[in-house]
């Protein structure tokens, strides 16, 4: 198997995959925040600077006006048209002195930066820029007119760029070490799950030598590969007892048709001897047993192919009767009455039928009236059922059920277990064989 191809590297791959996503996500998120985080932390220093402003002009104006002549800050009191002015001349991109001068207001200003907005504290908060420059404007009520807060906030982002990269650069590193982390708990992890898999396949590969192998539930765990192994091994049970019976199947119907061809042959050897003394009325008799032979034979290969089949369909079955096909079975085995005196008593009614696959059913009865007049010891078959069951029996001297059941009830039992029929064999206290076949086939479904 090639390492790409197999369990062992899929496993690793997909923790090494799910390892990739999750820190890439993670690293997204995280970045995503210290930015935010960075920003909120900015404008809130920014609104309690200006609580602090205004505080101060309200309680000491003169400490105030002293603050604004000696303080770097750039503060201006006066109406939004001077605020724009200010803005203007502190842009040094010329596009960005054009879009300020047109502008009537802060917020008709088309440039970039984020969306303005009012803070808790009930300040107007813009940050309007250009490529390389960018201002941050708080806007806050004083008196009659406004206090505009002016902050250069280029440093700050050109900062907060370097600060990203530093943290994308770690998180690179962080990365790779959990890649590798990914990989070995991959591989820790891939050995652990392969290696029930690869236990499981051994012991298949000894119940396919023939050996003994262990595949019941308490070899492996109550997990999925043990749920596998359990069902293998009722599988491979199956098999076993499958082969088992078409064995000895096999092993019976040899056996029968060696019969007939036997006889065929010595009958065959008879009739040479008898032209050379034209003896035609043994000739004749010597026929008939060729003739009983090839009938016996057509009728097994018969039985044998319809068993062969894998399917059966039951959509196309119909209504069969029952009288008729019975007066035809024993019809067709006349030649082993031996006895003109032999006959049926059919118990019966005439408008009795089954449902079911007339193929199947001819054999069923013409076996089960075979087996009758093989091993009969009367001169009388009797049958008798309805539409739901049949009942064959024969007078016998068995002294067990086994000593009358030939090849013929064994294709009998094979038809009936397919069809999910009924079979029940037994002998009554006045040496009665009695064969009953019950018609269930409620699930209209066929066994293998």
């Amino acid at each position: 198997m090639h390492i790409l191809q197999s369990l062992r590297f899929r496993i690793v791959l997909m923790c090494c995959v799910l390892a990739l996503i999750t820190n890439l996500l993670f690293g997204y998120v995280l970045t995503f925040s210290l930015k935010i985080n960075d920003d909120e932390l900015f404008i809130w220093h920014l609104n309690q600077h200006m609580t602090q402003l205004i505080s101060l002009y309200h309680e000491n104006k003169d400490a105030f006006d002293s603050h604004l002549k000696n303080s770097n800050e750039k503060l201006l009191i006066g109406t939004e048209k001077q605020a724009l002015a200010h803005l203007a001349s502190q842009m040094t991109a010329p596009f960005a002195r054009k879009e300020i001068a047109a502008a009537a207001s802060l917020n008709e200003i088309d440039l970039e930066g984020p969306v303005p907005f009012i803070s808790e504290e009930g300040y107007e908060n813009y940050e309007l820029g250009s490529e390389n420059e960018s201002y941050h404007i708080l806007k806050a009520p004083l008196d009659k007119e406004h206090l505009y807060y002016f902050v250069d906030v280029s440093d700050f982002n050109r900062y907060s760029t370097n600060s990203v990269q530093k943290t994308l650069t770690l998180f690179s590193v962080s990365i790779l070490l959990i890649m590798g982390c990914a990989v070995v708990a991959g591989i820790f992890l891939s050995r652990r799950v392969v290696s029930p898999l690869k236990r499981l396949t051994k012991e298949v590969d000894l119940q396919a030598t023939g050996q003994k192998s262990n595949l019941n539930k308490n070899t492996f765990y109550q997990d999925e590969v043990g749920f596998l192994a359990h069902r293998i091994d009722h599988f491979l049970n199956r098999i076993n007892e499958f082969i088992e019976r078409e064995k000895a199947f096999t092993r019976d119907a040899s056996h029968e048709l060696r019969t007939p061809v036997a006889n065929s042959q010595a009958a065959l050897e008879v009739i040479e001897e008898l032209l050379q003394t034209k003896d035609y009325s043994k000739i004749k008799t010597t026929l008939g047993r060729i003739e009983r032979s090839n009938k016996d034979m057509a009728q097994l290969i018969e039985s044998f192919l319809l068993l062969g089949r894998e399917e059966c369909n039951f959509d196309n079955q119909k209504p069969c009767a029952l009288v008729p096909i019975c007066h035809e079975a024993f019809e067709k085995n006349r030649f082993l009455k031996a006895s003109d005196n032999v006959s049926i008593k059919i118990n019966i009614d005439d408008q009795a039928a089954v449902t079911a696959p007339i193929e199947y059913l001819s054999v069923v009865i013409h076996n089960l009236i075979r087996n009758a007049l093989q091993h009969r010891t009367g001169n009388t078959i009797y049958i008798s059922g309805d539409s739901h069951k049949i009942e064959i029996s024969n007078e016998t001297v068995a002294t067990t059920n086994n000593d009358q059941i030939g090849i013929g009830l064994k294709i009998v039992e094979r038809i009936c277990e397919r069809l999910n029929w009924s079979m029940d064999i037994d002998t009554t206290e006045d040496n009665m064989f009695r064969i009953s076949i019950l018609f269930l086939n409620k699930d209209k479904s066929l066994k293998p």
